[in-house]
């Protein structure tokens, strides 16, 4: 048996991934992923679902398939977006309260200075002057949804990558 299938665990030895803690692996990841969101939209994702796997494998000391890595990049960087959103409607409730009569003036301001009387009218008729908790409930959903689908495209490359780079001894399944 050469030195590259003991690395790679190929030796016959498989350990119960289930047996395996996996918290502060996620926990890591998310809070990657959360910090960097402030700066790195998206690319946040990638790093905080490549930390998450990254502590799996080298705190147990295991390779992982594939799929295995985009499960733990998926639940670290869904924590971690689920914490950006959170921080992001303190933020922004905080500026600006449920009050947007100001927020739609600067909006409509900046349209004014472009010229662009169709977008002046859109946003005359479209946005509200306050924020309803239907409307808020449906931002947050549809903020959700996309967090979701774009969360899973990022993990589906972050979690592979991860689970092929990262291998520490033998394999969890």
């Amino acid at each position: 048996m050469n030195m590259e299938d003991q690395e790679l665990g190929t030796e016959g030895e498989v350990i119960d991934k289930d047996t395996l803690p996996l918290f502060l692996s996620i926990s890591i990841g998310a809070g990657v992923a959360f910090i960097l969101g402030l700066f790195l939209p998206f690319v946040n994702y990638l790093i905080g679902g490549l930390v998450a796997v990254w502590h799996y494998t080298s705190s147990n000391g295991v390779s992982i398939v594939p799929w295995h890595g985009i499960r733990i990049s998926f639940m670290a960087t869904m924590l971690g977006g689920l914490l950006l959103t959170v921080a992001l409607n303190i933020t922004f409730y905080n500026e600006n309260g449920l009050d947007l009569r100001e927020l739609k003036e600067n909006i409509i301001l900046e349209f004014e200075k472009r010229g662009d009387d169709k977008s002046i009218e859109f946003a005359e008729q479209s946005f509200p002057d306050r924020l309803t908790p239907g409307l808020i409930v449906g931002m947050n959903l549809l903020m959700m949804a996309v967090l979701a689908v774009v969360v899973f495209v990022i993990s589906l490359l972050s979690g592979w990558l991860g689970a092929t780079r990262f291998r520490k001894g033998p394999l969890a399944l």
